[in-house]
């Protein structure tokens, strides 16, 4: 429906969690002529960095902080930006399109080594995320409906055990 708002991040507002990436995304997207709205859920040490950054470049940006239970609003959202594996699934399960971003090749392969890694978009960089965003709004070339029916017959069970195992690499 058109009430549902722009984008949704999920994650802790540091490095890893690619915060600042998210942002400078948008804001290419804006120099583009692609303007989103970005609601970010998460707290954490690039709090200022970010909300300057956003202010700087006129970005349409509001700071939620940290909420629990934020995944009951991922259904408010047309888009996802998270790298939390169980935001990931969560989304999934919504049939959103999910933007995951990495910043190190740790953080990379764990992405990419996914079960679900070819339904969401996974990139390392603004410039990435940005093409990944209007390519999606052009094409909706992300397997958004795949990524349901997998997600959907995973059991939670299988998904824990993947998740502990995923610790252990």
């Amino acid at each position: 429906s058109d009430l549902q708002k722009d984008i949704i991040f999920i994650g802790r507002l540091e490095d890893e969690t690619g915060i600042m990436e998210y942002l400078k995304a948008l804001k290419i997207l804006k120099d583009k002529k692609i303007n989103l709205g970005l609601d970010v859920f998460g707290d954490g040490s690039l709090k200022k960095a970010a909300k300057e950054y956003a202010l700087e470049n006129k970005l349409a940006v509001n700071f939620k902080g940290f909420i629990p239970n934020v995944t009951d609003f991922i259904k408010d959202y047309k888009y996802v930006f998270t790298s939390r594996y169980l935001g990931i699934l969560e989304a999934m399960a919504l049939q959103k399109p999910i933007f995951a971003v990495y910043n190190n090749e740790i953080k990379k392969d764990y992405l990419q080594m996914a079960p679900f890694a070819k339904y969401i978009s996974i990139t390392g960089d603004a410039v990435l995320i940005s093409n990944a965003v209007s390519s999606y709004i052009e094409k909706k070339n992300l397997e958004v409906a795949r990524a349901y029916l997998w997600v959907k017959n995973e059991t939670w069970e299988k998904m824990v055990n993947l998740y502990l195992w995923l610790w252990t690499l």
